[in-house]
C-alpha cells in the first residue's frame, strides 16, 4: 500500500496554472505599467513552463534597460538571443498579447502565479527533507535546521540568491546614494547616539557588529540602550537573546534607565518616592507598548537561536536583532575545541544576518590584554584583543618545500601549503587561506624543555593533553604538543627522551585507549620550563579551515578565532578609572567598519542608571 501511494504522488503533476502565467505575460506586453507591478512579485523560476520565463527575463531585460516593450521588440530580443522558435515563434509571443482579460488585474494574475510556485517549492523541500531523514545522519540538530531553513525561505517567498545583473546593483546603490544626498534617514538602523550614528551611519541590514569590551566596562548596558533606542524611539521590532541575565534583571535594566531611578531601590521598594514612582508607572507604559521581545534562555544553541529568530522576524519583521554574549552561546557542531566553537557561532551569526536582511549585535567579553598598564593606565582595546596571534618572527613550514618562513614574510599570501595537526592527530598538509598583521601587542614567551621557544599573545591556544589552552592560562611543567614526525619534505624532528614527555611513556603507566592513540600519534609532549613577558611587537594572524592549526616553530598552534573578521563593525568600550578628568565618560573605539570610517567617540555613563548619552546632549529627556 505505502509502494502504491508513493507512486501515485510521483505520478501527480505539481501545481500549476499556465493560463494565469500566460495572462501576466500578455499584460506586460501590453501595458508597461504592469511591467514593474509583476517584477515585484515575480522571479523567472516561479514560472511553470520554461517558455514563459524566457518571454519573462526578455521583458525584464528590455524594460530594465528603458527600450520600449511590445510585442514587436520583445520577439526582436527573443531572436537576438537565438530563443525565438525555441519558446513558438512570433505567434506564441503575439497569441500571449491577445490572451490577456484584463491587462489591469496583472497583479492579480502574478500572485496566482506566485502561489502555484510556493506549492511547488513546498513539495520539492518536502520531498528533499524526507530524502535526508531517509539517509540517517548523524547530526540530526543540522539536519532539522535545514529543512527549517528551507521552510522559512519557501514562507517567506524567497529563492536560493542567483547572478544579478550589474545594472541591477547599479541602480540600487545609486537610489541609496540619492536618498541620503537629499537628506532622508540613514540607512542603517539608528543606535539613537548622533556622535556615534554620524560615524558609523547606523546599523546596517545583513552586518554582524560585535560589541566586544573586558569584564564591568558596560557591554550589557550599552547594548540595551540601543534596544530602547530602536525599539522604544523608533518602534522597530527588536529581539534580544539573553544568555546572562534573566528576563526580570533585564527588565528592572530597562525600566530603571527609561525612569532614571536607581535599581537598587527596586530591591527595596519603600526607599522610592512618590515622584519616582510616578516616573516608573510612565517609564512601564512606554515599555510595554514598544516591540521588545526577550529570550532569557540559558545555554542558547545557535540551532535554537535561528528557529526563534526566524519565527519572529516571519511575524514581526524585526530590524534588529541583539546576543549578550556571544561566550556564552552553544554552537551546533562537536567542535574540537572551545575556538573553533566560538568561531563557528560568529559564522554562524554573521550568516543569519543575511539570511535575514538586518543587523545582528553579539556582546563579546574581551580578553585581559587591555587591562595592562601603558603609561599609568589601561591601554584602548584593539582589533588584535579579538585574535590569538604570534610573533612576527615564528616560523612557519611550508608543505611542499620545506622551507620554513617567518610568519611576518607570509603576510598578505594566499593559499600557502602548511602542516596542520588533523583530530586524529596525524599530521598533514592544508592551505593557509591568509595571512595578515593584527598589530603591535604584549607577547608572552614559551621555552620548552626541548630547548624551543615560541612568542605569542597572551590569549593564543596552544594544544595540551587536555585540549586547547591559552598561554596566560598555561603554567610551568605542563605540556604542549609539538611535531614528532612531519611526511617529507621536511625532515623529521629528533628530540632526546629526558628532553619531553613522550606519549609511549604515559601509554605504558596509563592503561586507557586514549593514551594509546596518543601514543601511536604524530606529537611529542614537550614540557613548558619557562614562561616570560617579552615586550611588544608585530603580531600576526593566520587562518587554516577545516583543522584550524598549523605548526609554528614545530609547536602546534591554533589559528584564528574569526570573530573580527566575521565582524562588518567592530565597536569597543573603553573606560579609565585613573583619570579623574574622564570620570563618567567612556570612550567607544569603532576598530573596524566595512562601510565607512573608524574612530573614538565619547559617551557619558551614568552609573547608577547604568545609562550612556551622548555627550552634546542638552536636553533632560527621561528616555535613553
Amino acid at each position: 500500500m505505502a509502494a502504491e501511494n508513493a507512486r501515485q504522488v510521483e505520478a501527480r503533476v505539481p501545481p500549476q496554472d499556465t493560463e494565469a502565467e500566460e495572462a501576466v505575460l500578455g499584460a506586460m506586453l501590453i501595458n508597461p505599467n504592469a511591467i514593474p507591478v509583476v517584477t515585484d512579485v515575480l522571479s523567472r523560476d516561479d514560472f511553470w513552463r520554461e517558455s514563459h520565463a524566457i518571454v519573462f527575463d526578455a521583458v525584464r531585460g528590455l524594460y530594465a534597460d528603458n527600450n520600449e516593450v511590445d510585442v514587436v521588440t520583445v520577439s526582436a530580443e527573443l531572436e537576438r538571443q537565438g530563443k525565438l522558435e525555441r519558446v513558438g515563434g512570433r505567434d506564441f509571443v503575439h497569441a500571449l498579447a491577445e490572451a490577456v482579460p484584463a491587462a489591469t488585474a496583472a497583479g492579480h494574475y502574478a500572485e496566482i502565479v506566485r502561489e502555484h510556485s510556493a506549492l511547488r517549492a513546498l513539495i520539492q523541500v518536502g520531498n528533499e527533507i524526507a530524502e535526508m531523514g531517509y539517509k540517517r545522519p548523524d547530526d540530526v540538530a543540522q539536519l532539522l535546521d535545514r529543512a527549517e531553513q528551507r521552510l522559512f525561505a519557501v514562507a517567506q517567498q524567497r529563492r536560493v540568491s542567483d547572478f544579478l545583473p550589474i545594472r541591477q546593483i547599479v541602480h540600487e546603490s545609486f537610489d541609496r546614494i540619492q536618498s541620503s544626498q537629499e537628506g532622508k534617514a540613514h540607512e542603517g538602523v539608528q543606535t539613537g547616539f548622533k556622535d556615534i550614528d554620524d560615524l558609523i551611519l547606523g546599523l546596517f541590514p545583513s552586518n554582524l557588529i560585535v560589541l566586544a569590551a573586558r569584564p564591568s566596562m558596560g557591554k550589557t548596558s550599552l547594548a540595551l540602550n540601543i534596544a530602547h533606542n530602536v525599539g522604544v524611539d523608533q518602534k522597530v521590532p527588536t529581539a534580544i537573546f539573553s544568555l546572562e541575565m534573566s528576563g526580570l534583571e533585564l527588565g528592572d535594566r530597562f525600566l530603571s534607565g527609561a525612569a532614571r531611578v536607581s535599581t537598587h531601590k527596586f530591591r527595596n521598594p519603600r526607599l522610592l518616592r512618590q515622584d519616582e514612582m510616578d516616573k516608573l508607572v510612565r517609564a512601564s507604559a512606554q515599555l510595554t507598548e514598544a516591540p521588545i521581545f526577550v529570550d532569557d534562555s540559558a545555554g542558547l544553541t545557535m540551532f535554537e537561536l535561528r528557529s526563534k529568530a526566524r519565527r519572529l522576524h516571519d511575524k514581526h519583521g524585526l530590524g534588529l536583532l541583539i546576543i549578550d554574549y556571544l561566550q556564552l552561546m552553544v554552537g551546533d557542531t562537536r567542535a574540537e575545541n572551545r575556538q573553533q566553537e566560538v568561531a563557528g557561532i560568529s559564522r554562524s551569526l554573521k550568516q543569519l544576518a543575511r539570511e535575514l536582511k538586518v543587523p545582528v549585535l553579539a556582546v563579546s567579553q574581551l580578553n585581559r590584554g587591555p587591562e595592562k598598564q601603558t603609561g599609568g593606565g589601561p591601554r584602548k582595546p584593539q582589533l588584535s584583543d579579538l585574535r590569538e596571534c604570534l610573533a612576527g618572527d615564528t616560523l612557519v613550514t611550508v608543505s611542499s618545500t620545506g622551507e620554513r618562513v617567518p610568519i611576518r614574510d607570509l603576510a598578505g599570501e594566499t593559499d600557502i601549503p602548511v602542516w596542520t595537526l588533523h583530530p586524529d592527530l596525524r599530521i598533514g598538509s592544508r592551505l593557509m587561506t591568509n595571512v595578515w598583521r593584527t598589530g603591535t601587542r604584549p607577547v608572552m614567551r614559551l621555552r620548552l624543555a626541548s630547548g624551543r621557544t615560541i612568542t605569542a599573545t597572551a590569549n593564543h591556544p596552544f594544544l595540551t593533553v587536555a585540549g586547547w589552552a591559552r598561554v596566560e592560562a598555561l603554567r610551568e611543567r605542563d605540556h604542549i604538543a609539538v611535531a614528532r614526525r612531519t611526511p617529507s619534505p621536511a625532515e623529521p624532528l629528533d628530540f632526546a627522551d629526558d628532553e619531553v614527555v613522550l606519549p609511549a611513556r604515559v601509554a605504558e603507566k596509563v592503561p586507557d585507549e586514549r593514551f594509546r592513540h596518543l601514543a601511536e600519534s604524530d606529537v611529542l609532549w614537550d614540557r613548558i620550563v619557562a614562561i616570560e613577558h617579552a615586550g611588544e611587537t608585530d603580531v600576526y594572524d593566520a587562518r587554516v579551515p577545516g583543522t584550524h592549526s598549523f605548526l609554528a616553530d614545530d609547536v602546534v598552534s591554533h589559528n584564528s578565532g574569526a570573530i573580527e573578521q566575521d565582524a562588518d563593525l567592530v565597536l569597543f568600550i573603553h573606560r579609565d578609572p585613573t583619570d579623574e578628568t574622564k570620570k563618567g565618560v567612556v570612550d567607544i573605539v569603532v576598530a573596524k567598519h566595512r562601510n565607512g570610517p573608524v574612530g573614538t567617540r565619547p559617551l557619558a555613563f551614568v552609573e547608577e542608571y547604568t545609562q550612556f548619552r551622548t555627550m552634546a546632549r542638552s536636553d533632560d529627556r527621561e528616555p535613553f
